[in-house]
């Protein structure tokens, strides 16, 4: 318990670093006005801590981000992404969605983010596996891209999970590398 406890007051410590040094970061590019919106298809391969039995599993991560982008520091984006990781003794699948900020600092994003989902465990046991499935998951952390080009980024991240599965919880976390795509959209005056 107590180092559920402390490792949870570590990543909110490190998911609000993230937020408040995004806001700190004055004198960077705010939006412009011919820029309206971006799609950002993502993937990334992702090393998962699983919270039980072994070590770590390999999975990956497929998303998409959606921003509108508005005259201010922090840009707001909705994001929607389905993981799985697979191990000798645990499976996880999950899909959520949920809000990400982020800001810009020369080519590099840093960015927060908060989703809420679904997800199915695989419990492997002495050859019987035990399947949970709609497990309520919760995801917080963040992480930065990097702008490679006008389109392409290279983005990590770093979340931790809550499962809740009722009685009891898991809390694995997650670190993941790949890249984005940007899509933009121009809205308003000069289409």
């Amino acid at each position: 318990m107590t180092n559920l406890l402390h490792r949870s007051i570590r990543n909110a410590a490190l998911f609000t670093g993230i937020a408040l040094g995004a806001v700190h970061a004055s004198g960077q590019a705010v939006a412009t006005g011919g820029r309206g919106a971006e799609l950002s298809p993502f993937a990334f391969a992702t090393v998962v801590a699983p919270d039980y039995g072994q070590p770590h599993n390999l999975g990956y991560t497929l998303g998409i981000d959606y921003t509108r982008f508005i005259r201010f520091i922090l840009q707001p984006s909705v994001e929607v992404r389905f993981a799985r990781a697979s191990g000798q003794q645990i499976d996880e699948n999950s899909f959520g969605g949920g809000l990400k900020f982020h800001t810009r600092i020369g080519r590099v994003r840093p960015y927060a983010a908060a989703l809420i989902g679904q997800g199915n465990l695989t419990f492997h046991h002495e050859g019987i596996d035990t399947k949970i499935d709609k497990s309520t998951a919760i995801w917080y952390g963040g992480g930065a891209e990097y702008d490679v080009n006008s389109q392409w980024r290279i983005r990590g991240e770093f979340m931790q999970q809550y499962w809740n599965l009722d009685p009891g919880s898991i809390t694995p976390s997650t670190f993941s590398i790949g890249f984005a795509y940007s899509i933009p959209f121009r809205h308003g005056r000069g289409r």
